[in-house]
């Protein structure tokens, strides 16, 4: 859970984009009991959707798509969890506003949206999980337009847990677009780098039963982008992102992450020793030769196409 006075937002853009990702083994348990610097065999495919509310800051859909993209792809995020985790960026949607979600409570929490998003994807209003995947629905959303949600009841700018989803066990965060309410230090897309990355990272630990689950990206792990020999910037150097206290960083902003391994004081992490980084693009496949899977990564916009990558494949 996000703790401290946290933004995100602006407006644009409608329906729904599907995406696809590296293919991976699927799995239905995990040791929890394995440290983030082990090794799993067989690791679990997360699928994560994002959902905008029409209305609430959508203009930032093209922008954090390209983000989260890049953080899944071309960052040491998936590290984290010793290669027990897959997570691959499934949709990004814009739907209709709700005045408040329904069948959610009060407060509405996030692990109680799941009655909405079923109905939106039995209305074929959102995608569906794939099967033998852990589906992840991350909902972006203004508090002061869609009322009554946790994120105007506790002050904080996000919140994860777990719920069910069209059967399917899922994690379930929220995330404000709501610049004004909360850091108005920030441009938007700043803290919705740095909110996704926390929650999601929560979320996915959460999901494979971690002992700190929601509290890897708390404490002092939020607070270090007003430092700056400490605040963290990811992706392409042309990106300049200001972090809110007159500095900015080459790239996206984001934060560090607390492991098993440091200290804890019992409610959150008073060390956080995994800092997000660049890694290497994958080797490039030349066109046409190389074998691959749908999903796979093929160099100058070809497609993984019946096994080879090929240009200007619909696949």
């Amino acid at each position: 859970m996000v703790t401290r006075k946290i933004v995100l937002g602006l407006a644009f853009l409608t329906g729904v984009v599907l995406l696809t990702g590296a293919c991976s083994s699927d799995a239905t348990s995990v040791d929890t009991a394995m440290d983030e610097t082990e090794s799993a065999t067989t690791p679990t495919t997360f699928g994560l959707h994002v959902v905008w509310l029409k209305g609430e800051g959508e203009a930032n859909r093209p922008a954090l798509d390209a983000f989260v993209d890049y953080l899944l792809e071309d960052t040491n995020l998936t590290s984290y969890w010793g290669g027990a985790a897959n997570i691959v960026h499934r949709s990004t949607t814009v739907v209709a506003a709700p005045s408040t979600i329904p069948s959610c409570g009060s407060p509405c929490s996030p692990h109680n949206t799941g009655p909405w998003l079923t109905k939106l994807i039995n209305a074929k209003e959102l995608p569906a999980p794939l099967p033998g995947e852990v589906p992840i629905y991350e909902i972006l959303v203004d508090h002061t337009v869609t009322k009554g949600t946790v994120l105007s009841q506790s002050g904080v700018g996000g919140e994860n847990g777990i719920g069910t989803v069209a059967g399917h066990r899922a994690g379930l965060f929220f995330a404000t677009t709501n610049t004004d309410h909360f850091w108005s230090g920030r441009k938007p897309l700043a803290d919705e780098t740095i909110v996704t990355e926390h929650e999601l990272a929560e979320n996915v630990n959460l999901l494979l039963g971690r002992a700190h689950g929601g509290l890897i990206g708390d404490g002092v792990c939020q607070f270090p982008t007003c430092s700056p020999d400490r605040a963290l910037g990811v992706g392409p150097t042309s990106i300049t992102t200001g972090d809110g206290c007159g500095h900015t960083v080459k790239g996206w902003l984001v934060q560090p992450l607390a492991k098993s391994s440091d200290q804890w004081n019992g409610v959150s992490p008073t060390t956080c020793t995994f800092i997000l980084k660049n890694t290497p693009p994958p080797a490039p496949k030349k066109c046409g030769s190389t074998t691959c899977a749908t999903g796979d990564f093929c160099w100058g916009g070809t497609k993984c196409c019946d096994g080879t990558c090929k240009p200007g494949c619909p696949c």
